[in-house]
């Protein structure tokens, strides 16, 4: 990473694991919201099965992308995810380099020029913001290490 301006600048990288069209998703919900999203909130807007979302988490998480925890409410068990620090790194090279794909620099876009989190699903992420995702000082994006992954 470098510097341009003052403002950092991503380093495009193709990154396989991000670039599984759900698993893309998944990422730019979790950027998109910046805290916690719960299991179910994602799974209703990806409008998938559980076992598919099961499936990308653990890719995700494998590879250290995303933080899952589980926590007990109102008598059952929830499953929170948030994007790691390597994982927003990850998305945001993978982003960059879809940037440069289409033909132009990671940074000479427009800033909402391929902003995957509002292209995928705008009314999406827009209600997982008020259902389903955030902490509540909407800047949580680890897991206590005590907390079951």
């Amino acid at each position: 990473m470098g510097s341009d301006a003052g403002h950092a600048v991503t380093e495009a990288r193709f990154d396989e694991i991000v670039h599984a069209p759900q698993r893309l998703r998944i990422l730019a919900m979790l950027d998109a919201i910046s805290g916690d999203v719960e299991f179910a909130a994602l799974r209703d807007a990806l409008g998938v099965a559980d076992s598919v979302v099961s499936k990308h988490l653990k890719v995700l998480a494998d590879a250290d992308y995303i933080s899952v925890r589980k926590a007990a409410a109102l008598g059952r068990q929830r499953t929170w995810i948030a994007l790691t620090t390597q994982g927003s790194r990850a998305y945001a090279a993978h982003v960059a380099s879809l940037r440069e794909i289409l033909g132009g620099t990671p940074h000479s876009a427009p800033a909402d020029a391929l902003a995957p989190a509002d292209a995928l699903a705008p009314d999406v992420v827009a209600d997982v913001r008020q259902n389903g995702g955030g902490s509540a000082s909407g800047t949580n994006r680890t897991v206590d290490g005590g907390l079951s992954r």
